[in-house]
């Protein structure tokens, strides 16, 4: 569980939760504590779509057992309620805000903004997290008093580190870049292992297009249990280019040929937010049992009674992708399922070692042999990084390999650990690296640090 005791501390901690999709996260915290630090401190939320921070507001509300004040700043917000949020922003009034990327628009003035927690991570780009924590820390420079939060600590600490929000990035599948740091750089981790009572691992399978009659039995035995389905296709509507399925094309099949028995409902990112959020309401409130999606529902919908996670093309989705999209499923006691359709053109690439091999479909191939094998996220971050590399720390790169001379961040992970415990033994030792013998190290370190955008922070 994560404990909030890890927030008060009085150094900079980054901290990302590895909050697997249908698992809790229950926050042991100590009530008066909690109060205290959210009563000096502004707190910050943002979150990826309008659905998610819906959700979040209601939830927030319903349990605001501190009586704090809670805002939702939304793209659409209308003018005359946006300017009376940002207006309670900069004086302080707003103890928690909620929102997406309008969180970080250079026209908002937080007030002591001291905690960022940034939900599905791995949705935002580097660049777009050091936005956000560049505001909190321009925010927090005029309360010197920063550093004394907690009477029982009164150690020394400079302007940087007391001018520092703590921040919390929450993904079920860290992105390889955020990986990387967690194994090798200054980046703690908090990780929620536990699920709520009753829940039974979901069921993931890889099919193929000859099976789809096969298919659309199992589907059919689900809906006539009760139960709700997901099918998502790659594209909204088709395409000359690719040759994918979409959303709009086979809506109309799926609902007037397949299961012309069953109210069928549809959702993509074209629609308007009142048609999405109309939709949603209508498939959890059952009076739609299949709902046709895009990657649309990869974030922020909770539907306990939808069992079957039916991903069209499967192949041609993220790692990441698949294993948010499995998470829409399995929110209660019934048994779900995750069905991940491909061409045949693949079905014999799976009875192959696919170790070491490079080409595209035998990484989608590995792709959705990982799904199958494992529900752990982290496990699946493993495997992303070992498919798309580490990223740039240094720079905004999430994926890819770095410009290492030598050094293999997935393959010499021993050597790396020594490293760690070596510049570690340095940095307590000398951390400004002014003692002659660690000239040449800090030159080096300085040279790096010119030749980049100084992300070495951002998770």
């Amino acid at each position: 569980m994560y404990n909030l005791q890890d927030l008060l501390k009085r150094y900079m901690n980054d901290m990302p939760e590895n909050n697997d999709q249908t698992k809790n996260s229950n926050i042991n915290s100590d009530i008066k504590k909690a109060q205290r630090l959210l009563n000096f401190f502004n707190n910050s939320e943002q979150l990826t779509t309008n659905d998610t921070q819906e959700q979040h507001k209601t939830k927030k509300t319903k349990n605001n057992i501190l009586d704090l004040n809670i805002d939702l700043l939304l793209g659409g917000t209308k003018v005359k309620e946006r300017k009376q949020i940002l207006e309670r922003l900069k004086l302080g009034v707003t103890n928690i805000i909620i929102g997406t990327h309008s969180l970080f628009q250079s026209s908002l003035e937080y007030n002591n903004l001291g905690l960022v927690i940034i939900d599905e991570q791995h949705r935002f780009g580097v660049a777009q997290r050091s936005d956000l924590l560049a505001l909190a820390k321009e925010s927090m420079k005029n309360n010197p008093s920063n550093c004394n939060i907690l009477e029982e600590d009164n150690s020394d600490k400079t302007e940087e580190i007391c001018n520092t929000p703590h921040t919390l990035y929450m993904t079920a599948t860290p992105i390889p870049r955020t990986l990387t740091m967690t194994l090798y750089g200054d980046l703690d981790v908090s990780t929620i292992k536990t699920k709520p009572a009753n829940r039974l691992p979901i069921k993931t399978r890889v099919c193929f297009d000859s099976q789809r009659e096969q298919i659309y039995d199992f589907v059919k035995r689900e809906l006539n249990k009760g139960r709700q389905v997901y099918i998502v296709y790659p594209l909204v509507e088709k395409s000359e280019k690719m040759e994918l399925k979409s959303a709009v094309e086979h809506y109309e099949i799926i609902a007037n040929e397949v299961f012309p028995e069953y109210k069928c409902g549809l959702i993509h990112g074209q629609l308007s937010f009142i048609e999405k959020e109309n939709v949603m309401q209508q498939f959890k409130n059952n009076e739609y049992q299949i709902l046709v999606a895009t990657t649309v529902v990869e974030v922020g919908i909770d539907v306990p009674n939808a069992t079957i996670m039916l991903v069209e093309d499967a192949e041609r989705f993220g790692l990441a992708q698949l294993h948010q999209l499995r998470g829409r499923v399995g929110r209660d006691d019934k048994q779900s399922y995750c069905l991940l359709v491909t061409k045949d053109d693949f079905k014999f690439k799976f009875s192959r070692n696919t170790k070491n091999i490079e080409d595209e479909k035998i990484n989608s191939v590995i792709r959705l042999k990982a799904m199958e094998e494992t529900n752990d996220g982290f496990v699946l971050a493993e495997t992303d990084i070992k498919l798309r590399g580490p990223g740039d720390l240094l720079g905004t790169k999430q994926s890819g390999l770095p410009n290492f001379k030598y050094i293999d961040l997935v393959n010499d992970v021993d050597i790396i650990k020594i490293a760690a415990e070596i510049t570690k033994q340095i940095i307590d030792e000398d951390t400004f690296l002014e003692q002659e013998k660690n000239a040449i190290l800090k030159q080096n370190c300085n040279k790096y640090s010119d030749n980049s955008q100084n992300f070495i922070n951002i998770a």
